[in-house]
Formats: structure tokens, sequence, C-alpha cells
């Protein structure tokens, strides 16, 4: 559109429309700037970060895996069954001396 009719539209809708028009104009370069600028950046890192931490989390569960592994045979290595315990036990009053 040429300058002119610009003018002459603005002169027919008022001075006001023409106000408005030019508002609704910088918010329009002020939103395509925002996003340009802040939101596909900040977009963009917040993915790489989810995919870094995403790689990061299967770590931790294979590490914790490997910990429950630790764990049970640690456990399973160590326990020590009840009647072989109650055994122990009556040997051990058994060997006491008697006064």
């Amino acid at each position: 559109m040429e300058p002119t009719n610009i003018i002459s539209v603005a002169e027919r809708l008022g001075v006001s429309f023409a106000f408005l028009m030019l508002i609704l104009f910088g918010f329009a370069k002020a939103a395509y700037w925002f996003g340009d600028k802040v939101i596909i950046p900040l977009t963009t890192k917040h993915i790489s970060f989810i995919d870094r931490l995403e790689v990061a989390l299967e770590k931790v569960v294979d590490t914790q895996v490997e910990l429950t592994k630790s764990c049970k045979q640690i456990l399973n290595n160590t326990r020590i069954d009840l009647p072989v315990l109650e055994t122990r036990n009556k040997e051990q009053k058994n060997d006491r001396p008697t006064d």
C-alpha cells in the first residue's frame, strides 16, 4: 500500500483508528521479536536439557538396579536361618559352666 493510500484511509476512518492500527502493528512486531529472540532459543535449550536429563536418568536407573542386585546378594550371603540360630543359642547355653 502506498503512503498516500494509508493517509487517505486514516483520514477516512479517523485518527484514533490510525493510532490503534499503529499500536497493533507495534504489538505484532514485538510479538514476532519476542518469539524469535526469546521463545525459540528457550524452547531449544529446554529440549536439549530434557534430552540430557533423560540420559542421566537412564544412568541412575541402571546404577540403582546394580545396587539392588548387590544388596540382595549381600543379604542372601549374610542371612542366617532361624533353626540354625536356635541351635547355636542352645549350644552356647549348654557350654556355659554352672556354678
